[in-house]
């Protein structure tokens, strides 16, 4: 089972403060049955921390191997980030070995042209995997304005602590409308901490 979307890394973003949390992660992970990860630190700030992410993964890489697991390097980007970085470096912040990039939007604000946004990345390659698209404003009012995200070729990735939260909670409805919608999307833990997974494993 596949967790795409993880802040595992140690002491690089506001997930796992150490060495000893990233491994009391993996164990969760593992329990739950999670064989690969992709580790998704927040890029926010420019200048980006690229190295200091690198290092912390390259600390963490061999821990999951010792567990049979397989742990990848992506990132979760922040869009309005875009304006102070060129389109044409983007693929480095990219899942390793792929063309996939886990995106983020402001909760309230998503661009006026969205499909146009993503589109500017599709024409480099680069394939956009929206993160929690149930927490956004927007999507929670209508969520079929994914529709034409999905069909120009975007993933959508859901949490499973957004499915597994109060019925009423309106991350907790969007989310469950948004798998029925587009059933193909990714249900992943954003997990920060070990306690995280519990909400993964409620969701499933």
């Amino acid at each position: 089972m596949l967790d795409c979307h993880c802040h595992i890394l140690p002491a690089v973003d506001d997930g796992a403060a150490d060495l000893q949390q990233s491994l009391a992660m993996l164990q969760a992970a593992k329990q739950l049955g999670i064989t690969e990860i992709i580790a998704t630190p927040h890029i926010k700030h420019n200048p980006v921390p690229w190295n200091a992410i690198q290092e912390a993964f390259a600390l963490l890489q061999p821990e999951a191997a010792k567990q049979n697991m397989t742990l990848r390097l992506g990132c979760e980007f922040y869009a309005p980030l875009l304006s102070e970085i060129s389109l044409n470096d983007m693929q480095q912040f990219c899942i390793d070995g792929t063309n996939r990039l886990l995106i983020e939007f402001h909760p309230r604000y998503l661009p006026n042209h969205l499909t146009a946004f993503l589109n500017e990345l599709r024409c480099r390659n680069i394939v956009p995997i929206i993160a929690h698209p149930e927490r956004y404003s927007i999507v929670q009012d209508h969520p079929a304005i994914l529709q034409d995200c999905v069909q120009m070729g975007c993933a959508l990735q859901i949490n499973g602590r957004s499915i597994s939260a109060n019925p009423f909670d309106k991350c907790s409805v969007t989310a469950k409308k948004l798998l029925k919608l587009y059933p193909d999307a990714f249900l992943s833990s954003d997990a920060h901490c070990p306690e995280h997974y519990q909400g993964l494993t409620k969701a499933q």
